[in-house]
């Protein structure tokens, strides 16, 4: 058999492909329902067979029977175990890692409520042990059903996850080798032009005019152009309660409206607005109140895994 392979949006590189848990719990639950289902018909079709035959010939069928339905029920047994370790890693690992609670065991043990559902084995010779194999069934099916809808709800909030993380700012505006320092950091400082002490709601990047800026997360482009002491600048809207503003630039390369992602070019390094000399002002917002942009990027990203992200 080929092996097949995926590609990973994350790192762009194909890996080889290997089944989910999910797909896996699905491949039990079928193989479940066709040994039953075998089971169920090699039982009936014994009895109906009996009747016509001898009873020596019956009883040998009976036994045979008993053999495969002891079979069974040990199989169901391991298929237990193996759904208890899946259960488990998915109450530790899966649904923490989307900031779910654990399955209660009162949920994860569903069982059957009301009255006897197996009397009707009653009636027969090896009802009892019938009816112990059709519980056994019946009770790893639900277990099975609610192990899915578990996946369902992780995969459902995975996907967010995935688009939260796509969005959120998180790379730095500029590649490492594009600009000389950070001339001036988030918090208060003293001010070259004012001359007074006032808060500085951004980073300052030193760089060479017509150094390109990149966005360090996807949203939707919300102003382009000239606001006052900023210049030229950017603003971005990622969802979530982000926002990022990219100042002082020399020409911009979106307009408003625009769906970007991350590393999208906005624009162009300059000195408009308020400015001592040519700079990106970088500046990251949540629910609108500025915040440190150091804590929103990794600063020693190689050029080259830069470039990977970088577009036009």
């Amino acid at each position: 058999m080929k092996q097949k392979f995926i590609l990973d949006p994350v790192t762009l590189t194909f890996k080889p492909h290997k089944p989910t848990f999910k797909q896996r719990l699905k491949s039990v639950g079928r193989y479940l329902t066709i040994s039953f289902a075998i089971a169920a018909l090699f039982f009936v079709v014994s009895i109906l067979s009996g009747f016509s035959l001898t009873g020596k010939f019956f009883e040998k069928q009976n036994q045979t029977l008993i053999k495969e339905l002891m079979a069974l029920e040990k199989k169901f047994d391991k298929h237990s175990q193996d759904l208890a370790e899946i259960e488990e890693k998915d109450d530790i690992l899966y649904r923490n890692f989307v900031g779910l609670n654990p399955l209660p065991p009162t949920i994860r043990q569903a069982g059957f409520g009301g009255t006897d559902r197996y009397h009707k084995f009653n009636i027969l010779s090896n009802g009892r042990l019938l009816a112990k194999v059709f519980q056994k069934a019946d009770l790893l099916e639900n277990q099975i059903h609610i192990q899915q809808k578990s996946f369902d709800d992780i995969q459902s909030l995975g996907e967010e996850k995935v688009r939260y993380i796509a969005f959120v700012p998180s790379i730095c505006p500029m590649r490492k080798s594009n600009y000389f320092r950070i001339s001036d950091y988030f918090g208060t400082r003293f001010h070259p032009v004012f001359g007074e002490y006032k808060e500085h709601t951004g980073i300052d990047y030193a760089a060479l005019p017509g150094t390109p800026v990149y966005a360090s997360g996807g949203g939707v482009v919300a102003a382009t152009g000239w606001d006052n002491g900023y210049g030229l600048r950017v603003l971005i809207n990622h969802g979530y309660g982000y926002t990022t503003i990219y100042a002082h630039l020399q020409r911009i390369v979106v307009h408003v409206g625009d769906s970007i992602k991350r590393g999208k070019l906005l624009g162009f390094v300059g000195n408009t607005g308020v400015s001592t000399g040519p700079h990106l002002h970088y500046e990251v917002r949540l629910n609108n109140k500025p915040v440190n942009p150091i804590r929103y990027y990794i600063d020693d990203i190689p050029d080259d895994e830069y470039n990977q992200i970088a577009h036009k």
